[in-house]
């Protein structure tokens, strides 16, 4: 069973998530609770660094999606950084860019 180990830096305009793992169908619930929890206070942007994933299945883009949705919602996004060459592949395959901005380090994300 994979694990999934998420920090969080909550901010009133720019918030950051880092997960580290695996997200999976399983990991990618708690990935959504941190995510919901990050939405829920509106910021502009929440940057998701990608730096320690090292597997991105479906599950996990689409618990960003559902909360890029929401976030969107109050006029923020979700913006990726940091993305391995792997999951970066399957991010551009798979037409993810046109949904998530993605950076190369979280400080161009929050300067964005």
């Amino acid at each position: 069973m994979a694990t999934l180990q998420v920090e969080v830096t909550p901010g009133k305009e720019i918030s950051i998530i880092r997960p580290r793992g695996k997200i999976d169908a399983e990991t990618s619930k708690v990935l959504r609770a941190k995510l919901d929890a990050l939405v829920a206070k509106k910021p502009k942007k929440i940057i998701c660094n990608l730096e320690n994933v090292d597997f991105l299945a479906s599950a996990g883009y689409g618990a960003l999606i559902a909360a890029n949705e929401d976030l969107g919602k109050s006029g923020g996004a979700i913006l990726l950084c940091s993305m391995q060459k792997n999951i970066k592949i399957m991010y551009e395959k798979m037409g993810f860019s046109n949904i998530f901005k993605l950076f190369s380090t979280e400080e161009e994300a929050a300067k964005s």
